[in-house]
């Protein structure tokens, strides 16, 4: 039983759940565009050998952060940490070959 006599778990206030440090966490990330917010304050972390899948309504976000965790497009704020550590400094070095999209014209004539 908690203190005070309740059934009821105490909530978990940190990131380390009975020695459980996740790989991948995601502190308040935030993107806006202008004055929208794509994604707002998203938490979330997974551990090793986890699978996760991200489901959510058209426009509610995911593939943004889905970029936002792959590098691909900056967060407004927010953090990553990878095994306890803080890697923005990573996510910065990515060469910008690797984030780039080909033009329509590139796919075309790929296709041929």
């Amino acid at each position: 039983m908690a203190a005070g006599g309740s059934s009821n778990p105490a909530p978990c206030t940190g990131p380390l759940v009975e020695g459980f440090l996740p790989l991948l966490e995601l502190r308040d990330m935030t993107k806006t565009f202008g004055k929208n917010a794509a994604v707002k304050e998203v938490n979330f972390s997974i551990g090793q050998s986890e699978i996760v899948g991200l489901l959510g309504d058209n426009g509610a976000g995911k593939s943004t952060l889905v970029r936002m965790i792959s590098g691909v497009t900056k967060p407004t704020s927010g953090d990553y940490l990878w095994n306890g550590s803080p890697i923005t400094h990573c996510l910065e070095a990515l060469p910008k070959v690797l984030v780039s999209r080909p033009s329509s014209k590139t796919r075309r004539s790929s296709i041929r």
